[in-house]
Formats: C-alpha cells, structure tokens, sequence
C-alpha cells in the first residue's frame, strides 16, 4: 500500500517530506567555479551517507518503534558536521554543547525538542570529570526509557529533573566524533550501556573520492553556502515487514553484532584480542527493524519491499566500529 499526501491513517495529516531553509552559519554544498564561468554545486561522494540520514530524519514518524539514535565516526575535515545539518529531523535542536544544566532547561519548555544534535560530541565530553559523568548519565536516561533518579541531585535542579521524569521526556541523538575519540572512550561506553542505544556510521573517503575532492578544491571549491535541509512535521503511520522479510533482518543484526561491531586490542601479555562492543544482537536488531520500516516510510510506502532491503543492507556496512566503510 502506497501512502499518499492525503491518506489520513495513522493520525492523518499526510506522509513526510523536506524542505529547503537557509541560515547563515550552516554549511552544505560547495560551490565550485567551473571552466566556463558557472557555479557548480558538487556532493562529494556522500550520496550513502545522505541517504542513510534522510531515512533516520523519519524514523520518528514510524508508530511502535524508537526514533534511531546515530553517531558519524570519521576523520577531521571528513564532512559529518556538514552532513548532520543538511538532514536535520523537524523540530530538532543544534547545540554545539551541553551540560546536565544546559539540557534540563531545553527540555523544560512548554515544547521541548525530541531531536538533539550536536555536530561535535568533544564538546560535551570535554567538560571536568564530575560535570561530563554526570551529563552522560542524564543523556542515558533520556535515550532510554527517560529521565529516572539520578544520584547527587540538589535544590532546583533535582525538582527540574523530576518535573521531566513526571512529563515522560525522551529524546533522540544525532552526533559526530573522530576515530580517535571514539576508540578513547569505547570501553567506558561499552560499560554504561550507551553503545546500545547510539547506532554507529563509520566512514572515510576512498582514494578516488579524495581525488576528486581534491580536484575540486584545485578548481575553487574554497567557499561554501550556508544553508540546511531540515524535516516537515509529519504523522505517525504504521509500517509492516512482511514475513519474507523478518528473517532476513534478524540474521543481518547477528551478523553485524558479532562480527563488525567490535573491535581489536592488544592485553598486558601483549596478545591480540577481539572485544564485542554488544553481548546481544538484540539492539542492532531493532535498529534495523526500525531503519527498514523508516526507508519505506521514506518512499510513502505502509510495506517493507525488496528496496528497503537493499537500502537496509547498505546501511548496516556502515554500522561497524572494526574499520570505516568507504565511500
């Protein structure tokens, strides 16, 4: 069943779709001054990545399932912060950084965000020990089952967390970081629980993408244009995975928990070791149940099709933390 602009189950209102809004300090194409004189927008081989943030963009609008929680690992000047604000899921807020505090009075409006995003996720680690925990353990809650009783809360600020927890506040999280960081804190993440519920987009830039990337700069690709592809409101539609389907999923959320979410180390006796970055499958495996409905939403339709799929299968070479995709 096709969902059309003026079907009206699921809540009604119609299926979702974007638009174009321009502000100046958020950067998308570059434009490239061609030979002949003309302004050429190029996309720097990034047509997967986009692909797999417009399909979360809508992940909110699927009913009985979870909005995806996503983290783009890659190199320093590889485009996620430029990627993360061309997809920006409706209504979500762009926050450089944030503490405990800082969030609490986001999220304390009449109308508080369900999205977060935060293009560089140093900034919000980077604060004393006792400021970032504390952070941490309050962005957990809020991607989990919401805000719970968190120790050490005095005065207003213990009163405003319990305002929220009464209100059943949850967000969802869209967020970058380097390798580098990544690999600095995965063991503690792993512990808290946070690699659970945050699906990862590993990428680099292959050799002839940097290539063209590169010609591109030698033509003037220097300057960029400020603007960004935010979401429509939309409504809530139920999405089916047809039978044909289910199995298919499930085995490619056992295949990438055990073998591409995890990662290698070397122990104080100098052997290499594999960690698992989950015990289970069972995470990943709604994640993609999520993913695949969300793509069909995507493409106005009520049922998983064999598209889907393959979109899905696209995404999930991404979701791995032992090396980045190429692009």
């Amino acid at each position: 069943m096709r969902i059309e602009p003026n079907d009206t189950q699921g809540g009604g209102g119609g299926w979702v779709s974007f638009y174009i809004t321009r502000i100046q300090y958020f950067v998308l194409d570059i434009k490239v001054q061609s030979d002949i004189g003309c302004s050429t927008t190029i996309m720097l081989r990034v047509e997967r990545i986009e692909k797999i943030l417009s399909v979360l963009a809508v992940s909110g609008y699927v009913k009985n399932s979870r909005p995806i929680s996503a983290v783009l690992i890659a190199p320093s000047d590889g485009g996620k912060t430029q990627l993360l604000l061309r997809h920006l899921p409706f209504g979500a807020r762009v926050v450089n950084d944030f503490t405990f505090g800082s969030m609490i009075e986001i999220l304390d409006a009449e109308k508080p965000p369900k999205w977060i995003v935060v293009p560089d996720f140093n900034a919000v680690i980077s604060h004393r020990p006792t400021v970032a925990t504390l952070t941490l353990a309050f962005l957990l809650a809020l991607l989990a089952e919401g805000v719970t009783e968190i120790p050490g809360l005095e005065g207003k600020a213990k009163l405003k967390a319990e305002k929220l927890r009464e209100r059943g506040i949850r967000i969802s999280l869209l967020t970058a970081m380097t390798p580098e960081m990544f690999h600095s804190r995965r063991g503690k993440w792993r512990q808290t629980g946070l690699l659970r519920r945050i699906a990862p987009i590993y990428y680099s830039y292959a050799a002839p993408s940097v290539s063209v990337i590169q010609s591109a700069i030698s033509k003037g690709a220097d300057r960029a244009d400020y603007q960004f592809h935010a979401g429509k409101p939309g409504s809530f539609h139920d999405v089916t995975i047809p039978e044909t389907y289910t199995a298919q999923v499930s085995s490619l959320a056992e295949m990438v928990a055990s073998t591409q979410l995890v990662w290698q180390h070397r122990s104080r006796e100098g052997d290499t070791k594999t960690t698992r970055a989950l015990e289970y499958p069972f995470s990943v495996h709604k994640t993609f149940r999520a993913y695949v409905k969300s793509s069909a939403l995507l493409n106005h339709r009520s049922s998983v099709n064999k598209e889907d799929m393959e979109i899905l299968a696209d995404f999930s070479r991404f979701v791995r933390y032992d090396r980045p995709e190429e692009i």
